[in-house]
């Protein structure tokens, strides 16, 4: 495997499905709060909408969609935002009884300066309840939720529409090679024969609570996914260009000399990322990110930005519960990240092995893929 990848992947995945709003004309579009006005900053064409509230108030605009059935189809559209802090994005379909469902992107981890477009097909968070009819949908809203007191601006384009799989995925994501997870996590993914993400920074494989070469190479053999990471030190949106090349070239080949072939995948640490960031991780891998929240943050699984996944904290078992009932209701994935069964971050190991035997109760409903198995489907749509 090289230190390079052979092409862009946001560049060649960058139009997932098919095209529904490309903008161009905004007279489709009501306002029901904030503003709503043309940009010359556009993903594609010639213009985007850009959606303003201020004083901590969300933007919510609307059209009509006349009776379309979206119950095997994922929404997804470009995104560029210079107030990326505390704002949710949401994609509302409201029946004509006013019942409604909710596709969210919960957080944002694109850091402020060094803006960028990023494509988000946010899978769904909640709904209205059970009697919204997804068959016979009424009206389209996207809708900026602002948590801050602060102004929110947000410019969104190419709107698209793709298929849905035919069941939910789930992604089990730990993030810095911790001994613990060894200990502790991996005799229960043996037992139920789940793989795990993990992201591995090669600064810290060996040294004081983290696991070894050998232990990593044997998880390897067991079914799990080995990517690339760095410690929080290597915060990467605080880098140069060059600088970040230097350093994700590095990571890359260390795994890669070492035999863990999954090198081509990347988890930012601290989830940041910038423009930059965005323009130089294509150049070394394929897929990865991620946009990280606290609440259920899932997404489509054919229409996603190849280096934006969300993920959520796995902090909460309720939470994660959730995001397996709902990728399973719906046909999303959620990838659940982990650090350590001490931390804040992490629920406690008798959780987690519920949470697992939770899964697994799901049968043919729910499936425990790697990043690279969800990359694999993403290139085939």
């Amino acid at each position: 495997m090289p230190a390079t990848t052979e092409y862009d992947s946001r560049e060649r995945y960058a139009h997932p499905g098919d095209s529904y709003e490309d903008f161009e004309t905004l007279s489709k579009w009501s306002v029901r709060s904030g503003t709503l006005t043309e940009s010359p900053i556009a993903f594609t064409g010639s213009q985007s909408a850009r959606l303003v509230g201020e004083n901590g108030n969300g933007p919510l605009i609307e059209r009509s969609v006349a009776g379309e059935d979206f119950s095997d189809t994922e929404i997804s559209m470009a995104v560029r935002t210079p107030t990326p802090s505390r704002i949710a994005i949401n994609i509302r379909l409201v029946d004509s009884s006013g019942n409604w469902l909710a596709r969210s992107l919960r957080q944002i981890s694109h850091r402020h300066g060094d803006i960028a477009w990023f494509r988000t097909a946010p899978g769904t968070f909640t709904t209205s309840g059970d009697v919204f009819d997804v068959h016979d949908v009424d009206r389209l809203q996207v809708h900026v939720l602002n948590a801050s007191d602060a102004r929110a601006e947000v410019l969104i384009d190419d709107m698209r529409l793709h298929s849905k799989p035919d069941k939910g995925y789930i992604i089990l994501s730990w993030d810095d090679g911790r001994e613990i997870y060894y200990e502790d996590a991996a005799p229960i993914h043996d037992r139920f024969d789940f793989p795990v993400t993990m992201a591995a920074a090669p600064q810290l494989v060996g040294k004081d609570t983290f696991m070894s070469l050998g232990q990593l190479e044997e998880r390897q053999r067991a079914g799990d996914e080995i990517v690339s990471h760095a410690t929080i030190a290597f915060d990467f949106h605080q880098m140069s260009a060059e600088r970040l090349a230097q350093t994700l070239r590095q990571n890359k080949t260390w795994l890669v000399e070492r035999g863990f072939e999954q090198a081509e995948y990347i988890v930012y640490p601290g989830n940041n990322y910038d423009g930059t960031v965005l323009s130089v991780a294509p150049k070394y891998h394929y897929a990865g990110g991620m946009n990280q929240a606290g609440d259920v943050n899932t997404t489509g699984v054919y229409s996603f930005d190849p280096l934006v996944l969300p993920r959520t904290i796995g902090h909460d078992l309720d939470i994660a519960k959730r995001v397996v009932d709902n990728v399973g209701r719906f046909r999303n994935c959620g990838i659940l990240n982990f650090h350590h069964f001490d931390e804040r971050n992490t629920m406690d190991v008798e959780e987690y092995e519920q949470l697992l035997g939770y899964i697994d109760q799901q049968g043919d409903a729910v499936e425990v893929i790697t990043i690279d198995d969800l990359w694999e489907m993403r290139k085939r749509a």
